[in-house]
């Protein structure tokens, strides 16, 4: 009897390797991120950034005169990349022109693109110029929208002065305003 359970054993065994599973691929899962990239800069003039990652922002400030009341005018070129797959809003607001010495502000439009639309300056700033504007209110309207992998956008910023204001402004040579633009994701 002991010899009959031990054979019936040995065959069990032997047995289980033949209906076992025949297991011949097998799966994994890998996974990765990609980091959110994103470059804007303001530059003096319209040629396109060629090394971004060595790309370092200067100051950019441009004179404006009477021209720049007559029409749209070139003040800088802003040039921005993104990676976001989702898309992303490129938005524009400023101060008025301000001076201290004459206590005057002149207002003016600011636009990104020759198509994009015009926002004006903030002439509700007390006490003048603020370089934070936080209390600018202007509507962030001035919009440039990209998608893509990789996109890349060089577009133009042009201001055009409030003549009136402009014609009846005081003497100074201190009017300043800062045009403040903000990134955002979609």
């Amino acid at each position: 009897m002991k010899k009959t359970i031990a054979i019936l054993l040995v065959l069990v065994i032997a047995m289980a390797g033949v209906w076992a599973a025949n297991n011949s691929t097998s799966d994994m899962k890998i996974t990765t991120t990609i980091a959110d990239i994103f470059q804007i800069f303001v530059t003096e003039d319209n040629t396109a950034i060629s090394d971004w990652d060595e790309y370092v922002q200067a100051d950019v400030i441009k004179d404006v005169n009477s021209s720049f009341a007559d029409a749209f005018s070139y003040v800088a070129s802003l040039q921005a990349r993104s990676n976001r797959v989702a898309g992303f809003n490129i938005k524009v607001k400023a101060s008025s022109l301000y001076s201290t010495t004459a206590d005057k502000l002149i207002k003016y439009e600011v636009k990104i693109g020759s198509t994009g639309a015009a926002v004006a300056s903030d002439a509700t700033i007390e006490g003048g110029y603020t370089a934070d504007l936080s209390a600018v209110t202007s509507t962030l309207s001035a919009t440039v929208t990209g998608t893509g992998s990789m996109v890349t956008i060089n577009e133009d910023i042009l201001v055009k002065l409030n003549s009136t204001d402009y014609a009846n402004a005081g003497a100074a040579n201190d009017y300043d305003a800062k045009i403040y633009i903000e990134y955002s994701t979609t």
